[in-house]
């Protein structure tokens, strides 16, 4: 099997190993990123992985952006309803909460 490497991808390397690495990398499926971090998030990253033993820079940096794709939807939920308010399409509360009291056997309070 030969493999097609485009130049413009073997440019960016300025050793052999580093394109060797890059393609064993490749092969299997890990993805590299080398980032110059501020001291500060450096710190903050390096506190984070302090306070969970095993817990490594990459099991950080997913859980956080795992949490700015929930603030994101969070986000995008609030502005649905905000766009449904400003269309009109709202209802009185009390008709709200009788169908939903109803569709989970809840007691409506008198």
């Amino acid at each position: 099997m030969t493999a097609f490497v485009p130049s413009c991808v073997v440019g960016q390397f300025s050793h052999f190993d580093d394109l060797a690495t890059a393609l064993l990398e490749w092969v299997a499926g890990v993805a590299t990123m080398h980032i110059e971090l501020p001291d500060d998030i450096f710190n903050r990253l390096r506190e984070r992985i302090a306070l969970v033993p095993g817990v490594s820079e990459v099991d950080v940096i997913r859980e956080a952006l795992d949490h700015l794709d929930w603030q994101d939807a969070e986000r995008s939920a609030i502005q649905a309803g905000l766009d449904a308010m400003h269309a009109g399409r709202v209802r009185p509360f009390e008709d709200f909460d009788r169908d939903f009291c109803n569709r989970n056997g809840i007691a409506a309070d008198s």
